[in-house]
């Protein structure tokens, strides 16, 4: 079986280590991971560090959706490597790699990529929802 992946790419008009700090924190969590208007993480649980766990139980109504994954890499402010594994990649792990290169000292890229996808649908749901997700960040950052 073939495995899919994609890549997103985003600016934003704050320093590097806000986008990557935001990443970490379970108040920001809160707010921007949202891969649609009716989710929300009420709980998110986060340890931060390498070898560390996270679990987001993504609410869309009565429905609990569990997205959760270890932490590869995290390497302040540059870059943040996690496994991501929900429902819709078959409970199986994908990888998420996050890169925030600094463009000035006020403002950055972030490159998010998303491999080992099971299907094409589990490529196009999660491209539409990272899309979201970094919307969603950047509205919260301009807070």
């Amino acid at each position: 079986m073939s495995k899919h992946s994609l890549e997103i790419k985003k600016k934003f008009s704050v320093p590097a280590d806000i986008i990557y700090d935001a990443w970490l924190d379970p108040k920001a969590i809160k707010e921007f991971m949202r891969p649609a208007d009716i989710i929300t993480i009420p709980e998110p649980e986060i340890d931060a560090s390498v070898g560390g766990a996270f679990l987001f139980n993504m609410h869309a109504g009565e429905n609990v959706l569990p997205h959760k994954g270890e932490y590869k890499v995290l390497d302040r402010p540059t870059k943040i490597q996690f496994t991501w594994n929900s429902m819709n990649t078959n409970s199986e792990d994908s990888l998420v790699t996050i890169t925030i290169t600094a463009l000035d000292k006020n403002s950055c890229e972030l490159s998010l990529v998303h491999e080992l996808l099971p299907t094409e649908s589990s490529k196009n749901d999660h491209n539409s929802g990272w899309s979201n997700i970094l919307k969603t960040l950047n509205e919260l950052v301009l807070k």
